[in-house]
């Protein structure tokens, strides 16, 4: 468990949310427009997208601890090269390297986990891996502005490489696999493929994909050249965001055990809804009212996703499954932050794609209440 919270840290979550942070002194220093900084960020996405199916049909094949130490590696040289690239082209694909990265990792190491874990300890156990980004959120909220006031950009990319290369080396040495999961026999893609269920749950991750990328990807950019929020103050939200996250997991998961699956997925999308619109309000009290529900809801439904998806496929089509769900949210990362910028630059604001955001999350939450109950519970 702590090999897989340490990839899910350093190769999905600091590259994730540090990219926000680093946003304004990117534009600034590059004179991006908004649309290309959200291209970079969709780029990102795209690499997520790709790398979030074929990582888990390749962790099918090969096992997941060798694909989620290929995913670091692949995703810490990207980082790095995203610290010296000489122009816009050099950053935009050594960002879509590492979504390249980032996408094997979560449905991986969410197989993984439930190789080990039996199902009464399974929400716990998601909870705790997923919450690594509430972690990332919070780190990169506090050290992104405390590393800018000093130095750049391209720095920021460096330090989060060499984080990059102590995940690589504390998953090589923790990661191991259970050997019960791969029993010798053919592979029944149609357990994962041919389900209707398992796609009822994975279209839902598309919703709060997009939302959630639009939330984040321009959150600084917005706070700080719209709202007139210094990059400190936006630094402070985002690592308030963070604090909120850590045990939302966790905390999701003891609630869908509760009230069902489908009605805390509702839920969910209900808080993400009304967490987008306060950050458009006008009223400044509410910008952190708005970062601390977003922040709550953060790793909620990749937790009960996983849960609903899980027990639906056979054991050894776990990683399998989970990347069908992240790769239907990653879809939503890759459409929110293009169409969110274009339309801020048509716009020449970012308020109107923060309100459409808040109304894709409410079609989820609706879709939500309809969702097919899983085989058992969290």
């Amino acid at each position: 468990m702590a090999g897989c919270i340490a990839a899910q840290f350093a190769g999905v979550g600091l590259p994730r949310y540090a990219y926000p942070m680093l946003l304004p002194t990117m534009r600034a220093d590059m004179g991006l427009s908004y649309f290309e900084s959200g291209l970079v960020a969709t780029g990102n996405f795209v690499g997520f997208m790709l790398a979030a199916f074929g990582g888990g049909v390749i962790a099918v094949r090969i096992g997941p601890r060798r694909t989620i130490l290929a995913a670091l590696v692949l995703g810490t040289v990207a980082m790095l090269a995203s610290g010296v690239a000489p122009d816009y082209i050099g950053v935009l694909v050594a960002q879509t390297v590492v979504g390249l990265g980032a996408g094997a990792i979560p449905p991986t190491v969410i197989g993984l986990a439930s190789q080990w874990i039996g199902v009464e300890r399974r929400g716990l156990v998601f909870g705790a891996v997923l919450s690594a980004m509430g972690l990332a959120l919070l780190v990169t909220g506090v050290s992104m502005p405390a590393l800018l006031a000093v130095a750049g950009w391209r720095e920021g990319w460096l330090a989060l490489g060499g984080v990059g290369v102590l995940a690589l080396v504390a998953g090589f040495v923790t990661l191991r696999e259970s050997p019960v999961a791969y029993a010798l026999g053919p592979v029944n893609w149609r357990a994962v493929y041919g389900a209707w269920r398992v796609w009822y749950w994975c279209l839902l991750g598309l919703a709060t994909g997009a939302s959630n990328a639009v939330y984040t990807t321009f959150f600084a950019a917005w706070l700080v050249g719209e709202r007139g929020v210094s990059v400190a103050t936006a630094g402070q939200l985002w690592a308030a965001a963070g604090v909120a996250s850590v045990a939302s997991g966790v905390t999701w998961g003891a609630l869908a055990d509760r009230i069902g699956l489908g009605r805390a997925a509702g839920l969910i999308f209900a808080t993400q809804t009304l967490a987008i619109a306060l950050l458009v309000a006008p009223a400044p009290g509410l910008m952190l009212v708005s970062t601390l529900l977003f922040g709550f809801t953060l790793m909620g439904y990749q937790v009960i996703a996983g849960a609903a998806i899980t027990p639906l496929v056979p054991p050894r089509l776990a990683p399998a499954g989970q990347s069908l769900s992240v790769l239907m949210f990653a879809v939503g990362q890759a459409i929110g932050p293009a169409v969110a910028g274009r339309a801020a630059d048509l716009l020449g604001t970012l308020g109107p794609s923060y309100l459409g955001a808040a109304a894709v999350a409410l079609v989820g939450a609706l879709a939500a209440l309809g969702a097919p109950k899983a085989a058992a519970k969290l």
